[in-house]
């Protein structure tokens, strides 16, 4: 019974929160979605190198209700705290979407959310790629090229959209 009670306050205050979140997402531009989707993508395309199981859970079309997934959602939370305390406003935007796609994976209850989430972030993919374009026209100038393979490497993942969020 604590048990039950406990989930069920656990989903209630993440939906609050959800519901915080679709609100900015949605009242924001399509270009600043865009930017956030390139970070998500940066991030994404280096952290599935030491957790390659995000894109099986990305790509999943059934349930995915794991110790895994509750994983990922303590790593991501963890990488976002670190962003913010290092104001690295931009990656903590990305790993923020990550974040909330996987809090909205634990509970079947919360899918509806995700599904808005990525509504919003699926529309700006074409802003995402021109951002992701003029980053990679900077580094080009500055010959970083550990940044040009990041880049290339992130632009794999611009049309990523978790399979149980696809409209």
């Amino acid at each position: 019974m604590i048990k039950k009670f406990l989930k069920q306050l656990s989903i209630k205050t993440t939906e609050r929160e959800l519901v915080d979140y679709v609100h900015k997402i949605s009242v924001g531009s399509s270009e600043q979605r865009g930017i956030i989707l390139s970070h998500a993508c940066l991030i994404f395309a280096q952290v599935i190198k030491k957790a390659p199981e995000m894109e099986r859970i990305i790509t999943e079309k059934d349930d995915v209700y794991s110790e895994e997934l509750t994983g990922l959602v303590l790593q991501t939370n963890g990488l976002l705290k670190e962003y913010a305390d290092a104001e690295e406003t931009l990656n903590a935007a990305g790993i923020k979407l990550w974040n909330e796609t996987f809090r909205c994976l634990v509970y079947p209850e919360l899918t509806n959310y995700g599904k808005k989430i990525w509504f919003y972030f699926t529309q700006a993919q074409e802003d995402a790629k021109e951002y992701l374009d003029s980053l990679e026209e900077r580094f080009v100038e500055q010959e970083n090229d550990n940044m040009l393979k990041k880049i290339k490497e992130a632009r794999k993942y611009l049309l990523l959209v978790p399979e149980r969020y696809k409209q």
